[in-house]
């Protein structure tokens, strides 16, 4: 049972500094959102690290046939 899975390319990249982004997807007052994580954010004057995780979110939208289009990470995040 279920439905079948299949590969319609990337959605996002990787993430400034990062190797992981730990995507999540949630929709929210009728939009969608894509959020991850990179590892720019300065702390204290120290540069972002590997292991230092800064929470984004950017816009998601779907094309008419419900597949995703690929979302573009910013700095700015949303407005």
């Amino acid at each position: 049972m279920g439905t079948e899975w299949e590969y319609r390319g990337e959605l996002t990249g990787m993430a400034e500094n990062s190797f992981t982004i730990h995507p999540g997807i949630a929709e929210f007052g009728g939009e969608w959102y894509l959020f991850y994580h990179n590892a720019v954010l300065t702390i204290d004057g120290h540069k972002g690290a590997i292991g230092r995780r800064s929470v984004c979110v950017d816009r998601l939208y779907y094309n008419p046939d419900g597949t995703m289009k690929p979302v573009v990470q910013t700095k700015e995040g949303i407005k």
